[in-house]
């Protein structure tokens, strides 16, 4: 079962700690109310026994096929709110896309389209509830009628109050009956929430625990940067094809490596694997002669930096921000700014370091955003650092200010860039062409632009005869 969304997960959370309480109340009033008006009855007309008992019988049998087809209807509802609250979620983050493609119409209409899909489930529930109230009136009305005739039949021998009492109790049993029903069904069906939640909390796969003190590296780890993969193998999922197959090769210390590929070629696959965001199907990661598989993610992620190609900021501060866990003095974080070309900005801002960002950064450009992850990366002053497509969304000069601090602050580290750009990593020490999740060509960009059937070359002379020319020059050629 994949991850619950935000919007389904916050509902279920919401149902268990508000609905499902105020229910449970509901249904223990509603039942007292009705045991105890029938113990009135039965204890003033003991003979109407002989009635109650089958139609009780009757009412229990109309609440199990009742709560048996609502409960799946419920689930059904549930399923379908859930692809409804999804596409809504999609149309919201891609609006810009869809208004730039004049396609809101067509989105509003398949919105229309689920919100139907939605709404069936949800009238065959209301349709149910009426069909359930009409049989129950029906029982609640055959017990009135019972009662009223021993009454008529003992009118000499019983006391009027006592008829008075069982009749003004009897004329709210329906509506009684009907509720209880309804209660006991809304209680089974909220009680789908708990069960997502239990299952969301004891039966997903967890990922690998934080700490492993019997393998834990030592606190200069890793102290040159050298990573090595041997025959790695990866998939998402145990029913999905690999995206990673047999993949081998060997980057050392200080070297810069550009990754690059066709979409879908396991580019980004390979962070996964770095970062174990995923276990490997097969084969293993060495990095300063140890195995990654062997370490909790508290001991290894921390100790790669990375520069994600969607940047990702919290809402708080520049400080904040830049140094979570408060490990950095103010002259660094003004230091990692000034190299990532930010601190003027910073400096321009009320409060300076102190200055408010807004959640996932809206109040910063892109390239802001994307140049404060620059400078976190900065200051871990990892001896790995990983690009994953950094300069994809920022404009040349930007990106001249990241290649810059690469090619600076980052010298004595080991970079592995997955390159949107090929002009980012043509002058880096290797490059690694992936195809099909497999390593195609891994080679310096001279030697693999030399050859004119590498996969490189093909992939350079299709940006143009000008681009081939300036990138074959900036390769030394």
């Amino acid at each position: 079962m994949n991850p619950p969304s935000p919007d389904r997960f916050s509902r279920d959370v919401d149902t268990l700690d508000s609905v499902l309480w105020n229910t449970l109340y509901q249904l223990t009033i509603t039942g007292v109310t009705l045991l105890g008006t029938v113990v009135l009855i039965i204890v003033v007309f003991p003979w109407l026994t002989l009635a109650i008992v089958p139609i009780l019988g009757l009412y229990y049998a109309l609440s199990i096929y009742y709560r048996t087809t609502s409960r799946e209807i419920k689930r059904l509802d549930s399923n379908m709110r859930s692809h409804l609250y999804a596409y809504f979620a999609e149309c919201l983050s891609g609006m810009g896309t869809l208004k730039a493609y004049n396609v809101v119409d067509t989105a509003v209409r398949k919105n229309e389209y689920r919100i139907d899909l939605g709404n069936r489930p949800y009238y065959l529930f209301q349709l149910g509830a009426r069909w359930l109230s009409m049989r129950v009136n029906l029982l609640g009305a055959m017990m009135s009628f019972c009662t009223v005739v021993v009454i008529v039949a003992t009118r000499h021998s019983i006391s009027p109050a006592s008829a008075g009492l069982v009749l003004s109790y009897l004329a709210r049993i329906s509506g009684d009956l009907n509720w209880g029903v309804q209660r006991l069904s809304t209680l089974e069906n909220n009680m789908n929430s708990a069960e997502r939640l239990v299952h969301y909390a004891y039966n997903l796969e967890e990922e690998r625990p934080p700490e492993r003190p019997d393998t834990a590296p030592a606190p200069s780890w890793p102290h040159a940067g050298h990573i090595s993969f041997q025959d790695v193998s990866l998939r998402y999922r145990p029913e999905l094809p690999r995206v990673l197959q047999d993949v081998s090769f060997e980057i050392q210390p200080g070297q810069k490596v550009g990754v690059v590929g066709r979409t879908g070629a396991g580019k980004s696959s390979l962070i996964q694997a770095l970062f174990l965001l995923s276990e490997l199907d097969g084969g293993r990661i060495v990095i300063d002669g140890i195995e990654t598989g062997t370490l909790g993610t508290a001991s290894l992620r921390p100790q790669i930096a990375i520069i994600p190609q969607d940047p990702v900021l919290f809402e708080g501060t520049f400080r904040y921000n830049l140094d979570p866990l408060a490990r950095h003095t103010e002259q660094e974080l003004w230091q990692a700014l000034e190299t990532a070309g930010l601190k003027s900005y910073v400096q321009a801002q009320d409060g300076g370091l102190d200055a408010l960002v807004a959640a996932q950064g809206e109040n910063l450009s892109v390239g802001q955003r994307q140049l404060v992850c620059v400078s976190r990366a900065l200051l871990a002053k990892s001896k790995v650092v990983v690009l994953d497509e950094a300069t994809a969304s920022v404009d040349m000069a930007t990106d001249a200010l990241i290649q810059r601090a690469i090619r600076s602050d980052f010298a004595r580290s080991t970079v592995v860039t997955v390159a949107h750009r090929i002009n980012t990593v043509i002058d880096y020490d290797r490059i690694l062409v992936m195809h099909r999740g497999q390593v195609a060509e891994y080679d310096t960009p001279r030697n693999l632009l030399k050859d004119p059937e590498s996969m490189f070359s093909s992939m350079v002379a299709e940006m143009g005869v000008q681009n081939e020319q300036y990138l074959r020059t900036l390769a030394g050629l």
